[in-house]
This record gives structure tokens, C-alpha cells and sequence, in this order.
């Protein structure tokens, strides 16, 4: 988990390149290229496997060691019914909160400008196959109750791609 060379057993799955050499997924390659895979950086394990505070039993009457787990937490979500489906949310969420830093910016001409900026993901965000890069946001302003602009927002279960938002 904190050994860099770690990393390359996630590379094994998330850098796909054809025989053609298209690359379908580069997550690996993305992250040796940045900063994180330099000394002192974070290996793949350190963001997507939470290590315990203390020291637990690996086994019953076993030796005491941090142990890390295996839920790989990322932006994968299940949609229909799951099992831990709320607790594989919280777990994304968590990871979100301190991956993207977010503003949102009002010009004097009213319209508004969402920044997102990838702050602590050690690869390019959205990362993944290029079908799974994206991203939505729903923006929403109010006036004590009242809403008064909507953007991106869609009822449950509808895809983003059927959305006929202008914004």
C-alpha cells in the first residue's frame, strides 16, 4: 500500500491500450505522470484503501498491525439496490469532498461560472475510459425559499444525456 511500485498492480487494469496503441483507460498513467508518484507522493492504495487509526488483530489472537481495507472507494456508484450501496456512497462522497475544490463564481451580468478544480487526485479528473469521463453538476440558487435559478437538475433516474437544459 505505501511502497510506489504498489501502484503497478492497479496499472495492470487501469492503463488499457489496444493492440493499436488507443488508449481506452490511462488512470495509471495518469497518476506517473503527476507529482503524486514522485517521493513523498501517494501511491493508488494510500487514496483508494482506508487504513485503520490503531493497530487491529489481522486474525483472531493474531499480531496487531494497521490494517487497510478493501473497498476501493472511487467514483463508481451503484445505482439499483446493492449491497453497503449508502455506505459505498459516503465513501465517494468522502473522497470527492477533498479531491475537487469547487466556487461559484456571479458576474455583474448575473450569469454564474462553476469552477471545479482536481486539487488531490493523483490523476486526471474525471479519470477512467474515455465513455466514463464525465461529470454533472446540478446547480441550484435560491432567494430565502424561493428558487430562483436551476441548472442541471434532473428527477431521479434520468441520465444526464437526455437532459434538455440549455446551461
Amino acid at each position: 500500500r505505501d511502497q510506489a511500485a504498489s501502484a503497478t498492480l492497479c496499472g495492470a487494469c487501469h492503463d488499457i491500450v489496444t493492440g493499436h496503441g488507443a488508449a481506452i483507460e490511462r488512470t495509471f498513467a495518469e497518476w506517473k505522470g503527476s507529482v503524486f508518484a514522485q517521493p513523498g507522493g501517494a501511491t493508488c492504495g494510500q487514496c483508494h484503501m482506508e487504513q485503520s487509526s490503531t493497530p487491529k488483530p489481522v486474525a483472531p489472537g493474531g499480531i496487531e498491525r494497521r490494517i487497510h481495507g478493501h473497498t476501493f472507494a472511487a467514483v463508481d456508484l451503484a445505482l439499483t439496490e446493492f449491497p453497503e450501496r449508502e455506505d459505498q456512497s459516503k465513501r465517494v462522497n468522502a473522497l470527492l469532498a477533498k479531491t475537487l475544490q469547487t466556487a461559484i463564481c456571479v458576474g455583474d451580468d448575473s450569469r454564474l461560472s462553476v469552477m471545479v478544480d482536481n486539487v488531490a487526485a493523483g490523476h486526471s479528473f474525471p479519470s477512467g475510459s474515455g465513455p466514463d469521463r464525465r461529470l454533472w453538476f446540478e446547480v441550484r440558487a435560491f432567494k430565502g425559499a424561493d428558487a430562483i435559478y436551476e441548472s442541471g437538475v434532473l428527477a431521479d433516474g434520468t441520465s444526464p444525456a437526455r437532459s434538455t437544459d440549455p446551461d
